[in-house]
Formats: C-alpha cells, structure tokens, sequence
C-alpha cells in the first residue's frame, strides 16, 4: 500500500496594513465630525475644531495609504482583508475630502478677513468681541491664504494694495444706488437680515426720511458657527440712496460662506425685499469711476442724472398718506 504523505496547511494570509487602514478610517470620521459638531454648538473654540479637523485628515490619508497597500498586496498573494482595506481607503477619502474641497473653494473665490463694497471708505465696525486672536488662528489662516494664492500681507496693507486686490477678487462687490430715501432702504435692509436671521448688535436711529444711516448685524456660518460681523451705511444720494455693506470675520479662520457670500446674500435678499414692497424697482450698481462724493452731492448735473433710468411710478407704501412736496419730514412721518 503506497503511503501518502499529509501536504503541511499553512494559514490564509490576513493583511495587516488592511486592519490598521480600517483602525484609522473608523477614528478619522468621527473626530471631524464631532469637532464640526461641538463647534457649530460652541463647544469648543474654533482653532481647536479647526485642528481636530486638520488630525482627521491626516488620519484619512493614512487610511487611504495603509488601504491602497493592503489591496496591492492582496492582489498578488490572496487572503483575507479586502472588506477592511476597501472601508478604510473609503473612510479615508470622506475625512480628507472636507479640507480639499475647501481649498479646492478657495481657488475660485479667495478668503478675505475684511470685505467691503467700498474698500478705499468702508463703513465703520464697532468691535463686539476683544481683539485678542489666538496666534494659531494666524497660522492656520495664513496657511488657507497662501494655498488660495493670496498673500497674506496684501490684504494687511493700507497702501491700495487691499483696496485694488479686492476690486481684482470680486469686482461685482460695489456700492449700490436705490431710488427711495434713506430711510426706506435702512427698512428694507432691516427686514432682509431678519430673514437672513442675523442679529442687530447695533443701528443708528432714525431721523429724518433723507438722513444718513447705519446698522450694524452679526452673521454666524450656517455649518461651521462662525461669527462675523456685517455694517451697513446708507447715505443720501440724487438718485435717492447709496448703501455701503462691510463684512469682517471675527477670527482669521476660513469658512464656507465667507464674506464675499454674505454681501451678496445680503445685497439678494434686500432686492427681494424692495421686489415684494415696490415692485420691480431696479437697483443700479455703482462703478469706481461712477462714485459721487457725499459732499458734491448737489453739484451733479442734470445731464449726468439723465443717464439714470427713472421708474415709472411713485413707491407706496400701505397705510401711508400722500405727502406733499412742501410737507416737512419728521421721526413720526415714517414711524413703524
């Protein structure tokens, strides 16, 4: 009887680069996702969540690494592992993605700490919070500034340096001209960060119906909580009125909105406000070379006024008694 030797087993090959590449997909997603959470929340201070974002893609990337190993070594030699490489490289690319797509963002639309429609006169900013930064906020906002092509100091400098870089950035953030009086904006605009739903911190009260005015809002990030703080001036105008919309991001930090975003949401949801009030009042975008200066006002010709396009009807507003030309205005003619 022939004797058959016992063929010797060896134990399936079981990756372990695919093991730790689930390890660190399964901590990079929560950690991120929490340190977005807590902060939207304001449970934690912005760089710590900004940091804790940063180590979630760190980890994400190792994930990807270590998962990309294990399925090239599975490949060659069989095994187990390929459900726990395949997760891994899969949880890797979500806790990566997050800082890409931001840089990515910022590519095409540069964060500015400080943007306003009118670099060379911004309104003013009453500083709500201390000026103390965190000097990782400096850092880490300098890094964001530099992968998005933009130079840090030159959007430090008051030289024009600030003012041309911002005209080059977003050359459709300019004053805006409106034909009603002041104190008919300074209520539409109200409204408009009501339903933007942004605090009034601060507001300049209402005078006269062609005074000058100002308010001053505070806007926090829909997914991150960021806080910044937006000013408005409102000034007479022969057209009728000449608002100004600063926006300035309380930390050095980037967000998704930024600031350029909540000019124009602002700027859209004034017009829709004035849209459902007026009807089709058109407003006119106010170009550098267009600017008219405050106090020379009353020196602009008939001609250059003629260029402006009139409506062709007079606004009303419900409840309001026809106003005679000679009528003075006073605090209780457009009281409410």
């Amino acid at each position: 009887m022939a004797h058959f030797r016992k063929m010797k087993l060896y134990p399936a090959y079981r990756s372990t680069a695919a093991k730790y590449s689930r390890l660190l997909g399964n901590l990079a997603i929560p950690v991120g996702l929490l340190a977005v959470v807590f902060q939207r929340f304001g449970m934690v201070e912005p760089t710590t969540m900004l940091l804790s974002v940063l180590i979630a893609a760190i980890l994400g990337w190792g994930a990807i690494c270590l998962g990309l190993m294990a399925l090239a070594g599975l490949w060659s030699r069989g095994g187990f592992g390929y459900a726990s490489a395949i997760w891994g490289v899969l949880a890797g690319v979500i806790a990566l993605a997050p800082v890409i797509a931001t840089l990515a963002l910022f590519r095409t639309s540069p964060p500015v700490p400080d943007l306003a429609t009118n670099p060379d006169d911004p309104p003013q900013i009453q500083m709500v919070t201390s000026n103390d930064v965190h000097p990782l906020n400096t850092v880490i906002g300098n890094w964001f500034s530099h992968m998005s092509g933009v130079a840090p100091a030159a959007l430090s400098k008051d030289d024009g340096t600030k003012a041309e870089l911002q005209r080059q950035l977003y050359p459709d953030i300019v004053p805006r001209r409106y034909r009603i009086p002041p104190a008919r904006l300074h209520a539409a605009v109200h409204e408009a960060a009501k339903e933007e739903g942004w605090a009034l911190t601060s507001e300049l009260p209402l005078d006269l119906l062609d005074a000058a005015t100002r308010l001053q809002l505070e806007s926090r990030s829909p997914v991150l909580g960021f806080t910044s703080d937006v000013a408005v001036r409102i000034r007479p105008d022969p057209v009728g009125a000449l608002m100004d919309i600063r926006s300035v991001s309380r930390v050095d930090l980037p967000d998704l909105v930024g600031n350029s975003g909540r000019i124009r949401n602002l700027l859209a949801r004034v017009d829709a406000v004035l849209l459902s009030t007026y009807g089709d009042l058109e407003q006119v975008a106010v170009l550098e070379e267009e600017e008219v200066d405050e106090e020379n006002a009353s020196e602009v010709s008939d001609d250059e006024l003629g260029t402006l396009p009139v409506p062709g009807f007079k606004p009303y507003f419900e409840g309001e008694d026809t106003i005679e030309p000679e009528q003075d205005f006073g605090p209780e003619t457009f009281a409410g």
